[in-house]
């Protein structure tokens, strides 16, 4: 070898080992960042549960992808193993989507457990059961409505009118929509794995038009499947799997080889129906930057009219028509039950006012932990393959323009997401990481192209850490809950503990009757309860988690 390329090669060796002490001198800085935010003399379940999630089990996960990295780094035989499986994918795509829905199928069922874990995820699938039912509603006995759907989440997370038990959710229908056909068989766990693993393929592909790089694909599929950010989500029962799937389908429908008004037309039906799959704000934030980005190229001026064209239907029917027909039924907040109904416009501004406004200290807060999220729950180091690798992916300024305005954006939410895998805010945006990481993997040589497979490896080996916590944390939830016998009928009386998702476990479906699960209001009024509704009634268990009740013959009245 000449002098020439043993200075190259040291040279290349040299920028790797700087990209590799970046990555984990910002990994040491996570890690510090979740343990030091804690405040002594409190525990767990004393902290918000956003706080809860980033200083104990963040911590945990932070250290686990240190372990992982420095692991990855020492055992070249898995950067091999990676390699080869690079390629398969490569060749594969289709093959692999499919083998990654059945992983994640089986996390669904096995790490989540089937289990709606929070209100902004049982609030769309009680939706899709009232909708498989033939009813705009779900309904429950007046009597003991505030039990079953509480105050405190009216306005909030359903839509309700009290005096006639009846509840919506207060997100826009799409995902119920998407949901209802598998309630009748009891698949509600099936559509996010399958959501995500079209949201696979589609990084691939995407990865590959957008580069010219057809070793692109695996890359980036496997910096998708070595992120928990995507893969967590994947098994959960949120919102943030299905707007990643259709934003990606959106952008993949506008980047065609051969663009034209059909393909905008069609990117719009399908910017459509995200903007009403949970709320439009997601979609929105990066249908912004797509349209500034038709206008900017001058040959595509034209493609704008088609793709707000095909918002236009859709748009109109459920965008605005949901939450018209859902006031038109006297479902509303809640909050203040008897009082004269504000009206349509009023109601929304309203809650326009709500959920903007300036960032205060505690918001500024939270959005730099959930930075730190976004390191820690990416496949480490992502985040800096993709701003290496955006200088050859094109409409990157697109990608990073939605992913930055989505971030900018929730600085003027003044909540923390609650309960949440990663930071699911930007989790419609997220594309951008794995697309750009993987672009950048595919044009990397020698050192680097080591290192970037080192960081790939680490992802995969700390993920199982990952899941781990979040099938302990589902687990700890639902044993708050008195397990009833499989035959019979029950109802369970949930009892409240500051700090524990206690709340979350009163999820009840019209249905499926068998359990009604209601909130305690304390052993004497329970009890007082059951003899009103249901004398007869037997009390076969109760302990701190509250108790359970078998009904009569006749059952409980309505």
């Amino acid at each position: 070898m000449t002098n020439a390329g043993k200075d190259e090669l040291s040279q290349e060796e040299r920028l790797a080992a700087r990209l590799a002490i970046v990555v984990i001198a910002v990994s040491i800085v996570a890690l510090l960042v979740t343990r030091l935010g804690r405040q002594e003399g409190l525990s767990l379940y004393q902290y918000a549960y956003f706080y809860q999630q980033f200083f104990y089990e963040d911590y945990v996960h932070a250290l686990a992808v240190l372990v992982a990295t420095a692991a990855a780094l020492a055992l070249a035989p898995l950067r091999a193993g990676l390699d080869r499986l690079a390629g398969y994918v490569d060749a594969h795509p289709w093959r692999t989507s499919a083998m990654a829905f059945v992983v994640l199928l089986a996390a669904a069922k096995y790490v989540y457990q089937g289990h709606p874990y929070s209100m902004d995820e049982f609030a769309p699938v009680l939706q899709a059961h009232a909708f498989a039912s033939g009813d705009l509603a779900a309904r429950y006995p007046p009597g003991i409505f505030n039990l079953i759907i509480p105050p405190m989440f009216h306005g909030w997370f359903f839509q309700v009118d009290s005096s006639a038990g009846a509840a919506v959710s207060a997100y826009w229908p799409g995902l119920a929509l998407l949901l209802a056909p598998l309630t009748w068989l009891h698949l509600e766990s099936c559509l996010n794995p399958a959501l995500s693993a079209l949201a696979l393929w589609l990084i691939g592909d995407l990865a590959v038009r957008l580069s010219g790089n057809p070793r692109s694909r695996g890359w980036a599929m496997l910096v998708a499947l070595a992120s928990p950010q995507f893969t967590v989500n994947a098994i959960s029962f949120y919102a943030m799997p299905a707007l990643l799937a259709f934003n990606l389908l959106f952008v993949w429908l506008l980047v065609r080889p051969r663009p034209g008004w059909r393909w905008a037309l069609a990117a719009g039906v399908v910017g459509s129906f995200a903007l009403v799959l949970h709320n439009p704000v997601p979609h929105a934030l990066i249908a912004m930057p797509a349209m500034l980005w038709l206008v900017a190229s001058r040959s595509r001026r034209t493609d704008l009219l088609a793709l707000l064209a095909g918002y236009l239907p859709l748009g109109l029917l459920l965008g605005l028509g949901w939450p018209m027909l859902v006031a038109s039924a006297g479902l509303g907040s809640g909050v203040n039950d008897g009082a004269v109904d504000p009206g349509f416009i009023q109601q929304w501004t309203h809650k326009l006012s709500q959920v903007l406004s300036l960032p205060d200290a505690n918001v500024l807060l939270v959005r730099w932990y959930s930075l730190w999220k976004t390191w820690i729950w990416a496949c480490p180091g992502a985040i800096v393959l993709a701003l290496l690798g955006s200088r050859s992916l094109q409409g990157a300024v697109l990608l990073w323009g939605a992913f930055l305005l989505t971030m900018g954006f929730y600085f003027l939410v003044p909540y923390d997401q609650g309960f949440g895998w990663g930071y699911r805010y930007i989790h419609s945006a997220w594309m951008v990481v794995p697309l750009a990481a993987g672009v950048w993997l595919a044009t990397q040589e020698g050192a680097r192209r080591a290192l970037g497979i080192s960081l790939v490896v680490a992802g995969l080996l700390a993920t199982p850490v990952f899941m781990w916590s979040t099938q302990q944390r589902i687990s700890s939830a639902i044993a708050q809950k008195i397990d009833p016998p499989a035959s019979g009928s029950w109802v369970v009386f949930v009892a409240m503990k500051p700090g524990h998702p206690t709340a979350e476990l009163v999820q009840n479906y019209p249905d499926r009757p068998g359990v009604t699960y209601l909130f305690s209001r304390g052993e004497q009024v329970d009890a007082s309860l059951m003899q009103a509704i249901a004398p007869g009634s037997a009390r076969v268990a109760a302990d701190g988690r509250g108790s359970l009740w078998q009904l009569p013959p006749g059952g409980a009245q309505q």
